[in-house]
């Protein structure tokens, strides 16, 4: 028995090997770079900062200063959200945060607000109206 190399099925063999999902070139292609970790990093300890300075110095003076819990607070989530998309790339971010599983935890979070999603909806739309004087 003999084999045939050179043209026949061997292209298309190869081929199927290179997209198997679990092969080397795909697992070595979501591999963040050097310089994507530096800013994940930054972005992260600088959200985990916030957040900590929020808690620590404002929280326990919210009653007169909270505004200062809210924005320490907000920039730290936006920080930590923002080291996600520096280790991740933007594009593939947005992606996995519109994917049909986040989706569908967003919609069960939300069956729980009284009156459900559609309480929930016509209340957002009741508070734009208001809020343009519609």
């Amino acid at each position: 028995m003999s084999y045939r190399i050179s043209g026949g099925s061997w292209p298309r063999v190869s081929k199927a090997v290179r997209d198997i999902p679990g092969s080397l070139q795909s697992a070595t292609s979501n591999v963040p770079s050097g310089k994507a970790l530096m800013y994940f990093g930054l972005f992260l300890a600088t959200g985990v900062f916030f957040v900590f300075i929020a808690f620590t110095t404002f929280l326990p003076v919210m009653v007169l200063m909270p505004q200062k819990f809210a924005i320490c607070f907000t920039l730290g989530c936006a920080f930590i959200m923002a080291s996600f998309f520096a280790l991740k790339g933007p594009k593939n971010q947005l992606a996995h945060m519109s994917s049909k599983e986040v989706l569908a935890l967003a919609y069960y979070a939300v069956s729980y607000f009284p009156g459900g999603s559609a309480g929930l909806s016509s209340y957002l739309k009741s508070s734009v109206m208001r809020c343009f004087g519609w």
